[in-house]
């Protein structure tokens, strides 16, 4: 995605025309499947990319970095159930996810979470 955001009414004439803070000017995100024909295994890969944002208070002082995340999955179908083994974050990387404010005005994102899932086709 590209956004292009920028301010058009305010109260303070000063943030008139500037860029809209923790709005990423560019994203994107990825995820692919690649499925064995034996012995019914499924490999996933992706990737999230958020580029650098402004702060809500004291705009040009403290942005908010770019970053990259990974995310990997394995899926093994057994008859009618999917098993799918997920790693969310794949190198535990420490990111601000959103910025509202300040020095230490920054939302970090999730760490690395890995989950197994069993579903049912019916």
């Amino acid at each position: 995605a590209y956004n292009n955001v920028v301010v058009t009414a305010d109260s303070n004439p000063r943030n008139l025309g500037a860029a809209f803070p923790n709005a990423p000017c560019h994203q994107l995100g990825a995820w692919t499947r690649y499925n064995f024909h034996r012995p019914h295994l499924g490999l996933g890969l992706g990737a999230e990319y958020v580029s650098p944002r402004l702060n809500f208070i004291e705009v040009d002082a403290f942005p908010a970095s770019g970053y990259v995340i990974w995310d990997a999955a394995l899926y093994y179908d057994l008859a009618r159930v999917q098993f799918t083994l997920r790693a969310r974050n794949l190198f535990d990387r420490v990111y601000s996810q959103s910025t509202f404010g300040g020095r230490n005005g920054h939302f970090p994102g999730g760490p690395r979470a890995v989950s197994l899932t069993a579903a049912w086709r019916f």
